[in-house]
């Protein structure tokens, strides 16, 4: 926040079964997203901080699930004003799958439909357009990576 002249510097909690924490992107509200991951960077989730007080110095930390149900270090890359979240989850294959979080029920989680063997989502705007990227393990398209946009239905 800013305090007349200075910044001041505002701790975002973290857990204790992770401890690395990596904050993202933040929308108009002051909702953070990012990631909490253990010190090989290996394991953790998408993470969600949300302001619980008016002046934003408090935050609760919400982790926020993978379709797979693992912690497999996903990304939460983009958050929107309307509470739309995106990034992308490991499969149980080792492939990042684009994905889809919503502040209004932070349990749920969709693939966002990106095609490819591989895909990730990084900003939504206020439409719902999701970007991101995907590509395929075989020569094709794209040069093996290709630039996507999606809009949630």
């Amino acid at each position: 926040t800013l305090d007349g002249n200075r910044w001041e510097i505002i701790q975002l909690p973290s857990s204790n079964d992770w401890a690395s924490a990596i904050a993202g992107d933040i929308n108009e509200k002051g909702e953070i997203v990012g990631d909490v991951l253990n010190l090989a960077f290996d394991q953790g989730y998408s993470s969600l901080w949300q302001p619980t007080d008016p002046q934003r110095r408090t935050y609760k930390l919400t982790l926020l699930p993978n379709p797979w149900g693992h912690p497999n270090g996903d990304t939460a890359e983009g958050i929107n004003n309307s509470g739309d979240i995106v990034g992308a989850s490991w499969d149980d294959y080792g492939n990042f799958v684009a994905v889809r979080w919503t502040t209004k029920d932070p349990s749920s989680v969709q693939s966002l439909g990106f095609p490819g063997d591989w895909s990730l989502a990084f900003r939504v705007n206020e439409y719902g357009i999701a970007t991101g990227t995907y590509g395929t393990y075989s020569v094709g398209q794209c040069a093996n990576e290709c630039a996507a946009a999606v809009q949630f239905h």
